[in-house]
């Protein structure tokens, strides 16, 4: 019986760092349309990429954009700043 609860406790500690973790950077997915082009937003509050039209991607980190790439040209992000700025 004593196993049972603590098995129980467990799973409720876990839950409870789960939701506390995604209360202070919540995850954000948002659509828009402008015209002829699309905006996609996808990630977190302080690191998430912008597509546009499916071909061209931003990463933004701390509201500033860290890196591009033109997605029919190259699979890889093109960084700016220094080499030792973190990654996405």
């Amino acid at each position: 019986m004593g196993w049972v609860v603590l098995v129980i406790v467990a799973i409720c500690v876990i839950v409870f760092f789960n939701i506390r973790r995604r209360r202070r950077n919540p995850k954000i997915s948002i659509m828009h349309k402008s015209g002829e082009d699309t905006y996609n937003i996808v990630g977190q509050m302080d690191s998430f990429i912008i597509s546009k039209n499916e071909r061209y991607e931003f990463i933004v980190k701390d509201g500033l954009i860290i890196g591009s790439r033109d997605r029919s040209k190259s699979s890889q992000f093109v960084y700016y700043g220094s080499e030792n700025d973190e990654r996405v």
